[in-house]
């Protein structure tokens, strides 16, 4: 399991998740679920999360 802190305005990078984790993380983690997490992109082995609005906290992948 991977544990990211994000602290973002639109993207945060994650490092070396895929994206199918990021998806089921966000589904199990309501704040980020209320966040309206929108979009995925890989970025080599990082992954670019996109939000409609301003999110922190921590995510446990």
């Amino acid at each position: 399991m991977i544990i990211c802190t994000l602290f973002c305005t639109k993207y945060d990078i994650v490092s070396e998740v895929k994206t199918e984790n990021i998806r089921k993380a966000v589904r199990e983690n309501e704040k980020f679920s209320r966040s309206r997490f929108i979009q995925v992109e890989k970025l080599g082995t990082s992954l670019k999360m996109k939000f409609q609005q301003p999110v922190s906290g921590v995510m446990k992948i």
